[in-house]
């Protein structure tokens, strides 16, 4: 053995670790020009933001990048809500309450 430690439980602790992501890109609306945003990095558990080297991007790049990390909009959503507030007790309710407004608003 290497003598690395491994956590003993369910399975569904690993799984729920693996479903949230460490960090996702959105836009710092209050830099808005009506088109592009600058991007920021919000990392899980934290409140507020992080500036990155991306520059000034569009909603539909800062989509396409999160969904490269394999995060969707509901997720991002639920990320800038509990930065905001920092509330992150509350991150999968939030979460399915946003996969419940995104649905609605692409049909």
């Amino acid at each position: 053995m290497d003598g690395t430690q491994y956590a003993s439980g369910s399975a569904s602790l690993f799984a729920s670790a693996a479903r949230t992501p460490e960090f996702c890109l959105a836009l710092l609306k209050s830099s808005s020009d009506g088109k592009t945003a600058e991007v920021i990095a919000i990392r899980f558990g934290e409140k507020g933001y992080y500036k990155t080297e991306f520059g000034r991007q569009t909603q539909e790049w800062c989509d396409d990048q999160n969904d490269l990390m394999g995060i969707d909009q509901a997720t991002a959503l639920a990320f800038e809500a509990c930065s905001l507030f920092g509330r992150w007790s509350t991150f999968e309710d939030i979460r399915e309450h946003m996969k419940a407004k995104v649905i609605n608003v692409r049909i």
